[in-house]
C-alpha cells in the first residue's frame, strides 16, 4: 500500500505470587503463581480503509493440590501448572468515501490444559468466528448486525461440550 501507515504494537508482561503464611501444613496453603505474556498489535493499512487487530497471549498459572495416601491421609502436595493459550483476529473494512458502512470479521480461540488426568484435570478450547456490520444513519444513529459462532469442548468433561450460533441486532443512537 501506498500512502501512510500505521502499525502500533504492545507487549505486556505480568508476574503474580500469591503465598499463604496462616500456621498450616503445607497442603492447606492457599499459593500460586501466574506469569502472563500477551501481545497486541493494530495496523491501518492505508490507503483502504482497512485496519488489522490481532492478540496472542499466553499464560501459567500454578497452583497446589494435596496429595493423599490410600487411606485419604494427607502426604503434602503437588505443583498443577494450567497452561492457557489466547489467539484473536480481526479486520474491520469501511465501505464508501464517507465510511458510513463497516463490516468486521475475526476469530478467536482459547485453550486451557494442566496435563493432569484426575479429577483435577483441565483440556478445554474454545473458537469463536463472528461477523458484523454497522451501518451509521447520521451522526448519532447507528444500525448494526452481529453473526457468531462459538464452539466449545472440554476434553476432560464433554458434557460440557457445546456449539452455537448467536445472531443480534444493535441500534446505537447519541444524544
Amino acid at each position: 500500500p501506498v500512502g501512510y501507515q500505521k502499525h502500533t504494537g504492545t507487549l505486556s508482561i505480568t508476574n503474580m505470587s500469591i503465598a499463604d503464611d496462616r500456621p498450616l501444613p503445607d497442603y492447606s496453603l492457599n499459593e500460586s503463581n501466574n506469569l502472563s505474556v500477551m501481545f497486541n498489535l493494530n495496523s491501518a493499512v492505508n490507503p483502504l480503509p482497512l485496519t488489522l487487530t490481532g492478540s496472542l497471549g499466553y499464560t501459567g498459572n500454578s497452583a497446589y493440590r494435596p496429595l493423599y495416601d490410600a487411606a485419604l491421609n494427607p502426604l503434602g502436595r503437588d505443583e498443577i501448572t494450567t497452561g492457557i493459550t489466547m489467539l484473536n483476529m480481526a479486520g474491520t473494512y469501511k465501505w464508501f468515501r464517507d465510511k458510513r458502512l463497516a463490516t468486521s470479521a475475526g476469530f478467536g480461540y482459547l485453550g486451557s490444559a494442566n496435563g493432569e488426568a484426575d479429577a483435577y484435570e483441565i483440556d478445554n478450547n474454545k473458537f469463536s468466528l463472528k461477523f458484523e456490520i454497522d451501518y451509521k444513519l447520521n451522526s448519532v444513529t447507528t444500525f448494526g448486525g452481529q453473526l457468531r459462532f462459538i464452539s466449545y469442548t472440554d476434553n476432560a468433561n464433554s458434557v460440557n461440550d457445546y456449539t452455537e450460533p448467536i445472531l443480534g441486532a444493535t441500534v446505537r443512537a447519541g444524544f
